[in-house]
């Protein structure tokens, strides 16, 4: 496969205005005759105006074949396109997405590229075809996105310099499969594991990949609405003087709902009081397991939710609502996974554990930091599993304990356990970590491994207690929470629950009519101010400027203002 360049295109970034918004912009691009030099970043005398979604290392170039833009003239009833229309640095021939692979490496003149990543569209080149707000939805259903490059070799780049394939890996999928598998509905959790151990491919379509993943499992066993089910207390077992776990079954006998390991549950007592504990084992689709620190006061009393645990006992009943939560590792992935527990943190941590080493297709280190081996919840569970499961290693760090061995287990590390425990194993291509314990575990930990070169997107947590971090795209689980989302410049003020969906539907539901194209904050066409509050995404995206927010694929954390 060899192909040449049709046109070399630059620009440097201008201001413009487009619907009301300002902005600068480097996707006008003009043809040049001369020879440019390509660095690391980008091509002498070309410029990228947002960094935080166009340009950088892995998009330093973007190509786009020269073949669509016939289809291009039809599709949008135009005599003429000039070459670099669609933003590209270099207009092709003779490459087509179809056949070029993601990784796959290229010479282009004297310099050396690698194929990153495909261009999902913004509103800016909405705003640069001016052929109607839903052309990014066509540009990406079309699946002529063109591709981005990476420099592995910096040279000089003239029109009619052959495009050379030097390597390519079969493995890797094309540019056109990661389309056809990420940007549409029904995505195949099967066909996006391809996509993110695609070669070459960055950590940052790694991370967005893998989410798309976890929302799509979910997708698949869950319902929006909530259920509650009366369970049955099948077995109460005292696992540490303060931690208790309890058995729970389904009253009628039928069999549990499916969760993921991470998740949790919500017990509703007879009087309304609610609680949410982590499930530490599903056992058999027959029923499940909660593990609970039981909370003293200063003088000792048990909690209120605390006592009523600990005063449970075989045949009481629960109402029991079906498992939530996003905390949860791709039971089906073969990748490395490391997982990390600091006190009751251990819950979530051990039924991930007992999961994802069923198959044993894969690395697995498991770490837990405890103060003494006597307060180490389900200990004998994880002396069974590390007997018995292939590629499972363990690690313990008991604060106050002299190293003495742990019978079954290795012999554990004396002090606290630290970021350097766990970074042999986290600096594995495509690692991902799960930390699950106190604030300032999780805040230790994670800060430790990012500074030691960890991608923070490969590092996900659930924090037990008040954490120094926020969960950047933490998704609002509990069906009776509500939020107050007044949207200023309509006057208008609405409730937003998790049966609104994002915040582009409740504000269509309130009779306010934003602009948008694609739904899936790939566009950026709905990008708003956002004046008070916090939101999440639910797409996996590159988020907005600080201040504004993607109605479109949103949904809030707290009370919000918009200026809609």
């Amino acid at each position: 496969m060899n192909g040449k360049v049709v046109s070399l295109n630059v620009g440097e970034p201008r201001l413009v205005t487009y619907r009301g918004m300002s902005f600068r912009t480097g996707i006008f691009k003009q043809s040049t005759g001369q020879p440019l030099t390509l660095n690391k970043l980008n091509f002498v005398g070309d410029g990228q105006a947002d960094l935080s979604a166009h340009g950088g290392i892995d998009k330093a170039v973007y190509c786009y074949p020269a073949e669509h833009y016939d289809f291009w003239r039809r599709e949008l009833g135009r005599a003429a396109l000039p070459m670099g229309q669609f933003g590209e640095n270099v207009t092709t021939q003779g490459i087509l997405e179809a056949e070029l692979r993601i990784g796959d490496v290229l010479e282009i003149g004297t310099a050396i590229v690698q194929v990153s990543e495909p261009r999902i569209p913004c509103y800016k080149l909405v705003m640069r075809m001016e052929a109607g707000s839903d052309f990014a939805v066509r540009f990406l259903a079309a699946n002529r996105t063109g591709f981005y490059c990476r420099v592995l070799q910096e040279g000089v780049v003239k029109t009619s310099d052959a495009l050379a394939l030097l390597r390519s890996d079969a493995s890797s999928p094309t540019v056109s499969e990661v389309v056809a598998a990420t940007q549409f509905a029904d995505r195949d959790p099967a066909g996006l594991r391809r996509v993110r151990k695609a070669r070459g491919i960055s950590a940052k379509w790694q991370s967005r990949v893998r989410r798309m993943i976890d929302a799509e499992v979910r997708r698949r066993i869950e319902t929006f609405a909530a259920q509650q089910n009366s369970f049955v207390v099948d077995e109460v077992v005292r696992e540490t003087r303060d931690v208790i776990s309890v058995w729970l079954r389904p009253a009628d006998g039928a069999r549990v709902l499916r969760a993921l390991p991470g998740q949790y549950v919500r017990i509703v007592w007879f009087d309304g009081m609610t609680r949410t504990y982590s499930l530490s084992a599903v056992d058999a689709d027959r029923r499940y397991r909660i593990t609970v620190k039981l909370v003293r006061d200063a003088q000792g009393a048990l909690g209120r939710a605390s006592a009523r645990i600990a005063e449970l006992k075989a045949g009481d009943v629960l109402t029991v609502e079906r498992p939530r939560g996003n905390f949860h590792p791709d039971v089906d992935d073969d990748t490395p996974l490391i997982l990390a527990a600091a006190g009751i943190g251990v819950t979530p941590i051990m039924a991930m554990l007992e999961q994802v080493t069923r198959s044993g297709r894969r690395n697995v280190f498991a770490a837990f930091g405890m103060r003494r081996p006597d307060e180490h919840p389900l200990v004998d569970e994880l002396k069974a599993l590390a007997a018995k499961r292939r590629r499972l290693s363990v690690m313990l760090a008991y604060s106050q304990h002299d190293g003495a061995p742990v019978h079954g287990l290795p012999a554990p590390k004396p002090g606290r356990l630290t970021a350097a425990d766990l970074l042999p194993h986290a600096a594995a291509p495509l690692a991902e970590v799960f930390l699950c314990g106190p604030g300032e575990f999780i805040r230790q930990m994670h800060d430790g491994l990012v500074e030691r070169g960890v991608n923070s997107q490969c590092v996900r947590y659930e924090a037990f207690g008040p954490s120094a971090l926020l969960p950047a795209r933490a998704i609002a689980a509990d069906p009776d929470v509500t939020y107050k989302v007044s949207f200023t410049r309509s006057d208008v003020q609405a409730v937003w629950s998790p049966s609104s969906g994002t915040l582009l539907n409740l504000a269509e539901a309130a009779g306010v009519s934003p602009a948008f194209g694609c739904r899936s904050g790939a566009c950026g066409l709905c990008r708003t101010k956002i004046s008070e509050g916090r939101v999440s995404y639910i797409e996996p995206i590159d988020e907005p400027d600080e201040g504004y927010v993607f109605p479109c694929c949103a949904i809030p954390q707290t009370d919000c203002r918009l200026d809609l």
